[in-house]
């Protein structure tokens, strides 16, 4: 079945599984009023293909009563992520994307997070199938400048 769809249909297939399963993970309540703060959603349990991509929603919440300027060095680094195993053994970092680099415009961004708003966003990151095993790992995100973890587990393919 999921052979034969398109690999767009695939990852907004995957991004409304995220979203469904990382609902409950992302309740209003985890970030305080008076705070700006990261939340990030994974799936719990995720299956090692051949070429494994995680499904990852973060959402920036500014629960204070003024707007907080976002900056990061460059749009490519607005969105990071560290990978590392169940020991805390360094696994994948999002490192230096070329494509990025050449279609994203140079030097330093910036934006406005509202008294009171949220950022959400999706980002599929690639894992590497060579530095993978099934097992319990965490992911360290990185998105404008705050940081939050989660842990996974990657599954064998039945």
């Amino acid at each position: 079945m999921f052979k034969n769809m398109s690999p767009v249909l695939l990852t907004t297939l995957i991004a409304i599984v995220v979203l469904i399963v990382a609902a409950p993970y992302l309740r209003p309540g985890s970030i305080r009023d008076g705070q700006v703060g990261l939340e990030i959603g994974v799936p719990a349990s995720h299956i090692l293909s051949a070429s494994p991509q995680l499904p990852v929603v973060v959402r920036l919440h500014n629960r204070t009563d003024e707007d907080v300027q976002l900056t990061a060095e460059t749009r490519c680094k607005v969105f990071r992520f560290v990978v590392t195993n169940s020991v805390g053994t360094f696994m994948q970092a999002s490192g230096t994307d070329p494509a990025c680099a050449s279609t994203a415009p140079s030097g330093p961004v910036s934006e406005t997070l509202f008294a009171g708003d949220v950022r959400e966003e999706i980002h599929i990151v690639p894992l590497s199938p060579t530095r993978f095993q099934p097992g319990e790992y965490e992911i360290q995100t990185k998105f404008w400048g705050y940081i939050a973890t989660a842990p996974f587990q990657l599954t064998q393919a039945d």
